[in-house]
């Protein structure tokens, strides 16, 4: 019988997503700032990592999967879709993780909580330990 070998997901984000966390951070009146995760972009990246599973060792499978999804003026994520597949089960991955995300802190236009929708590039690569 075959062992797999144990495999590490790397996980990157994309430089939008540092960008966005910049701009909300300068932002604070949050007069006008995007959505974004509780705790910040690394925050995010932890999150991610503790949750999302590579679904099939046995594929090698390398790419990048992208999410869009919009969050609510409460924070809450909703309408999540992948614009950008690669491969069936690490798409399906991809939003299932996406579903347990806690609320984010809205986007800000004005003052004000608005409804935005946000796309995330989610990286899938693994190496063999």
């Amino acid at each position: 019988m075959k062992v797999p070998k144990p495999i590490t997901i790397v996980l990157l984000i994309s430089s939008l997503l540092t960008t966005l966390t910049s701009v909300a951070q300068m932002s604070s009146k949050k007069e006008n700032s995007p959505p974004q995760f509780p705790g910040g972009q690394d925050s995010l990246a932890s999150f991610l990592a503790r949750n999302l599973r590579y679904p099939e060792r046995e594929i090698d499978v390398r790419g990048k999967v992208i999410i869009q999804f919009t969050v609510t003026k409460t924070g809450e994520i909703k309408q999540s879709r992948i614009i950008r597949k690669l491969y069936e089960s690490v798409d399906a991955e991809a939003l299932r993780v996406i579903k347990l995300m806690p609320k984010w802190i809205p986007a800000y236009i004005k003052g004000k909580p608005v409804e935005m929708i946000y796309t995330m590039p989610i990286n899938f690569t693994w190496e063999a330990e």
